[in-house]
């Protein structure tokens, strides 16, 4: 009994950590563990069994081949998450751009289209507009046959007027005896202050108006030192053709050749 004791005085160790035990403690001292006494033999089983299963190295080997895993498994995980988000946003940027895109798209599709028909419709306009220079020649050519068939229907239908008589340009009122003779109907008072060669020549003067010749000598040396007086007909013709004087003018003659006859004037 007594050796049992001192033998397990001597050699008892804890049987959780392995720790020497010293005299009756019912605990151990390192760990708390309730503890019995143990032989030696026992301690080496301890100690034996402790390094095979919670050898501080040894088991760290494991917990980092362990936490290895586990960041690796939190990197691709994080890649993973990084992917999903990525594809997230992509989907929602093509929801948010896609129309906008496909409408710029079709707009330059479109664009093209509008300005090919917009020069396609110029260049058929400028065709319209254009103008064959055949054709004006053409047209011209018609129109002068045209017109030259027209000249000689009329001359074939119509005979051509006799060329009148073309007054004489109006020179100063000194140089005749009664300016107004071609459009002022004169009387008789109005007359009488006139001589009979006056009044002879002012008669004769509605006629050299016309371009009528004279037989009269002293007539034909007067009308002749007029500026405004030009022969274009002889008395024979003049008289031949129908008369080109004007109803007033008539009127003046006939008043004259009364009061000159009334008066017996010696140029009749």
């Amino acid at each position: 009994m007594t050796q049992d004791r001192a033998g397990a005085g001597a050699s008892a160790f804890c049987t959780g950590c392995g720790a020497p035990l010293k005299g009756d403690t019912a605990f151990c001292t390192r760990c708390g563990k309730p503890v019995g006494f143990a032989t030696a033999g026992s301690h080496q089983r301890v100690v034996a069994a402790v390094p095979a299963a919670a050898h501080p190295k040894q088991a760290g080997q494991p917990r980092q081949g362990g936490q290895e895993k586990s960041n690796k498994g939190l990197i691709i995980g994080l890649i993973a998450a990084g992917v999903v988000l990525l594809a997230a946003a992509g989907v929602v940027l093509f929801l948010l751009l896609g129309p906008s895109a496909g409408s710029n798209e079709r707009v330059v599709e479109e664009v093209p289209a509008t300005a090919e028909d917009a020069s396609r419709d110029e260049s058929s306009a400028d065709e319209e507009n254009a103008v064959d220079p055949a054709e004006p020649e053409a047209g011209d050519a018609e129109a002068a046959a045209s017109e030259s068939a027209d000249a000689e229907a009329a001359s074939s239908e119509t005979p051509a007027p006799e060329p009148g008589p073309a007054p004489a340009a109006e020179p100063a009122a000194s140089e005749y005896i009664l300016p107004d003779s071609d459009t002022h109907a004169y009387t008789t008072s109005e007359l009488s202050a006139l001589s009979d060669w006056e009044l002879f020549v002012a008669r004769n003067e509605i006629f050299a108006r016309h371009g009528r010749g004279f037989l009269n000598q002293e007539l034909a040396q007067y009308f002749g030192g007029k500026s405004w007086y030009t022969q274009r007909y002889s008395p024979e013709e003049f008289d031949a053709m129908p008369s080109p004087l004007s109803a007033v003018e008539k009127q003046n003659t006939e008043t004259m050749l009364a009061l000159e006859q009334s008066r017996g004037s010696q140029y009749l």
